[in-house]
């Protein structure tokens, strides 16, 4: 299971609009997990967090691996 964190500050928000975003992953499995966002894959060991900035107006998906099924037997 890779757990999914979104952090912000309330103060920047009160004083500008949010123009990106911070999300940090966690890999709990007890395997490499391949952290794949469209452009970049990126090596998680067991029990790595690994964070990236979402830019304003981001669209896209997180998955394991550059395959395009998102799913596995």
């Amino acid at each position: 299971m890779v757990r999914v964190f979104l952090t912000t500050s309330a103060v920047i928000a009160l004083i500008a609009p949010v123009l990106a975003i911070e999300v940090k992953f966690v890999n709990n499995c007890n395997r490499v997990v391949n952290l794949y966002d469209n452009t970049k894959t990126t090596s998680m060991k067991p029990g790595e967090t690994v964070a990236r900035t979402l830019n304003d107006g981001f669209e896209g998906m997180f998955r394991d691996g550059a395959d395009p099924q998102a799913t596995r037997e």
